[in-house]
């Protein structure tokens, strides 16, 4: 008798733990995408400003700054890959969600992993590929800030790599869901909303 509620006792500490790690991945995610976002935040306000002032100068004061248009092309840069990463934690990429609903949902559940791991491949693949090109700008600086050009070309290999540490938390949620039964990750949460709008849709419920 003591063997099998010991292996039962066994296995609820095992799930436990297992709970408490998805719980901390989640939250480490979760300050992550805050901090993307209000650095995205910062990019965008740091963006206006200087567009505001690149149109006061050049056509109010008639003396155009020379920093003013390279910088916010720059900045574009890091501002669309961060804010890219922030939308990746709260699951507002475009999805094809439609095709996915036809299938029961044990293997849509395999399914979503299968793209989630071709998705962390391939972003692990332009990693490495944009920080090689970016070795290539060594010694060259901008024209108007005269600043380093790997700078503003490191926001390419930067975003992507906060997108694979974010779909990494996520997938890593799934997988400790087939065994705790339980997931955390926003993505998935957005995921599991949208889906049962449309299935109202698709069924006429309003």
């Amino acid at each position: 008798m003591d063997g099998p509620r010991a292996t039962k006792n066994d296995a609820a500490e095992n799930d436990a733990a297992l709970l408490v790690l998805q719980r901390t991945l989640a939250r480490c995610g979760g300050y992550i995408a805050k901090l993307v976002f209000a650095l995205s935040g910062a990019l965008l306000v740091f963006l206006s400003a200087t567009l505001f002032l690149q149109v006061v100068f050049r056509y109010l004061i008639q003396q155009p700054l020379p920093w003013t248009e390279e910088a916010a092309r720059y900045a574009l840069v890091w501002y669309a890959m961060l804010a890219a990463a922030a939308a990746a934690w709260s699951g507002q990429h475009f999805v094809f969600r439609w095709a996915t609903l036809l299938v029961p949902e044990r293997p849509r559940i395999v399914l979503k992993l299968a793209v989630s791991l071709v998705t962390l491949a391939l972003l692990l693949v332009m990693i490495v590929v944009s920080w090689r090109y970016v070795q290539f700008l060594e010694g060259q600086t901008t024209i108007a800030t005269q600043i380093d050009m790997r700078i503003p070309y490191s926001g390419v290999p930067a975003g992507l790599s906060l997108l694979f540490l974010i779909y990494l938390f996520d997938f890593a949620d799934s997988m400790l869901a087939l065994r705790t039964g339980q997931n955390f990750s926003e993505r998935h949460k957005r995921d599991v909303n949208v889906e049962i709008d449309l299935m109202k849709k698709s069924l006429g419920v309003s």
